[in-house]
């Protein structure tokens, strides 16, 4: 998992998020990045686009303030779908969501 900024803040937005899954994409029909939410119960998932199908890196620009709602530790890890039906789930990493600085 890469981050193109840090640290990063709660509600920002203009940040990308990076998985290198070590494993072609080239046949992937669903690529998303998962999440857990650092009151260890809320997940999620945000849809990502393939940015280098043949090294397996995906990404996803954060569209909106309320997609980072929550300031502590998230979980965030790569998912993807293959044609033919078949599934892999990349490593969790750990993402701190810093609080704005005025909170």
């Amino acid at each position: 998992m890469s981050v193109e900024q840090n640290p990063i803040y709660k509600y920002q937005t203009e940040l990308t998020f990076t998985v290198h899954t070590e494993a072609s994409l080239a046949n992937a029909s669903t690529q998303r990045i998962q999440y857990l939410k650092p009151d260890g119960t809320t997940t999620g998932s945000w849809a990502a686009s393939v940015s280098n199908a043949t090294l397996g890196y995906m990404t996803y620009a954060v569209q909106a303030t309320g997609d980072l709602d929550t300031s502590g530790v998230w979980k965030l890890w790569g998912y993807v779908q293959f044609t033919g039906g078949g599934e892999a789930w990349g490593k969790a990493d750990e993402v701190y969501i810093h609080p704005r600085p005025w909170e």
